[in-house]
């Protein structure tokens, strides 16, 4: 996957060990983020928000102009997470950013 045009991959490390990443990937002038996960141990702390705001970082530097993920309903912790970070609900399960 990280070979593939558009994919965004990065990760955060705590004394040299990743304790977090996120995957995304852009085609055009939009992107989706496709994985973000942080070890048990490093949740909220700030590592997550850190990882989401680098990659949206990078995907405007990319000129993109909406980002889309997907949380499971079941998802309560996430939801409120891209809530916070300005996540906008579209539709059942799908989220994103004007």
């Amino acid at each position: 996957m990280l070979g593939w045009g558009g994919v965004l991959a990065l990760v955060s490390e705590d004394d040299r060990k990743i304790i977090g990443f996120i995957i995304g990937r852009q085609v055009g002038e939009e992107a989706e983020i496709l994985n973000l996960a942080v070890i048990q141990a490093k949740r909220r702390r700030g590592e997550g928000g850190a990882l989401l705001k680098a990659a949206m970082d990078e995907f405007r530097a990319r000129h993109v102009s909406r980002v889309f993920l997907e949380v499971r309903e079941s998802n309560q912790r996430g939801t409120t997470f891209y809530a916070k970070h300005g996540f906008l609900q579209s539709g059942k399960t799908g989220r994103l950013l004007p």
